[in-house]
């Protein structure tokens, strides 16, 4: 049996969702912009990283938003509205302001952190493979750390408390030094504030950019948030939530009846995209909303 860490966190978030999405393979046609958008801007920032250099990072990043608002556009497994329209056009310029206040602010940071490259790590736990590809790995004052990079729409002190017990990212350190891959000592969490300025009407692009400007400019505003942590605790509990998980996997099998429902789930980040499959059941007209995956 193999498990990839996005399995497991799913299975964990909510039972149904996992079977829908990784047995069923289904996938909603309705648009996730604050997933597009989070993707995005993490290529971003991960090239400022390697390369030290903004303006190399902004033209990628055009390039890529580009070809991607242009591809979603072409899609026929995709349902975009008149919202989603306007949306793409305003996150242009917000992640651009975005991606020139982070620079901005945390300088130092992006001169001194070390890249590494990708690897992929895997670990046999009660006779599964789990593996991860992990986004990152920095090195910053010669430590090895984890590299957690996320956009969020509030950035408040719940948030912050929460994604310290983050179970995806204590996973991937707990991989690393399991298989001895590599020693890594930390996680470096890098929260960036989205900013929900939009357009007004009548006012100019220029003006908006000038307002991105200065809002992601102003040391006033919590935009941006940096702080290096490890939850010790999660980490030594591990291996045995680990090895019952991996049980739990093995009792569900294909049976959907025991891949229950975690109703708690269905608004923890945003609306989960298989809501309407849940409370009111896989008709005709919802089958329209989803593709099944290979």
């Amino acid at each position: 049996m193999k498990i990839s860490y996005t399995q497991l966190v799913d299975f964990l978030n909510c039972k149904r969702m996992y079977y829908l999405k990784h047995v069923l393979k289904l996938r909603s046609k309705v648009l996730n912009i604050p997933y597009i958008i989070g993707s995005l801007a993490h290529e971003a920032i991960l090239d400022l990283l390697q390369t030290k250099d903004l303006r190399h990072t902004l033209d990628i990043y055009l390039q890529k938003y580009n070809k991607k608002v242009k591809d979603l556009r072409k899609s026929k497994n995709i349902i975009l509205t008149d919202e989603d329209y306007n949306e793409l056009y305003n996150y242009e310029f917000i992640l651009k302001g975005m991606i020139e206040g982070y620079m901005f602010k945390n300088k130092s940071f992006v001169n001194s952190v070390k890249l590494l490259s990708n690897k992929s790590v895997k670990a046999n736990i009660n006779n599964a493979i789990i593996f991860a590809y992990p986004d990152n790995l920095i090195e910053l004052n010669n430590t090895v750390m984890v590299y957690e990079l996320k956009t969020v729409s509030k950035l408040t002190s719940d948030y912050i408390i929460n994604i310290k017990g983050n179970f995806q990212v204590n996973l991937e350190m707990f991989l690393f030094n399991f298989s001895k891959k590599e020693s890594v000592s930390s996680i470096y969490y890098d929260i960036i504030k989205k900013c929900q300025y939009r357009l007004k009407r009548n006012e100019s692009v220029i003006e908006f950019r000038n307002r991105l400007h200065d809002y992601y400019l102003d040391e006033s505003e919590p935009n941006f948030y940096q702080e290096i942590f490890v939850n010790k605790h999660l980490q030594k509990i591990f291996l045995t939530l680990l090895t019952n998980i991996v049980n739990d996997f093995k009792l569900c099998g294909d049976n959907i009846d025991k891949y229950y429902y975690n109703f708690n789930y269905c608004f923890v980040w945003q609306r989960c995209e298989f809501y309407e499959i849940c409370h009111k059941g896989f008709t005709k007209q919802i089958k329209l909303n989803f593709i099944q995956v290979k």
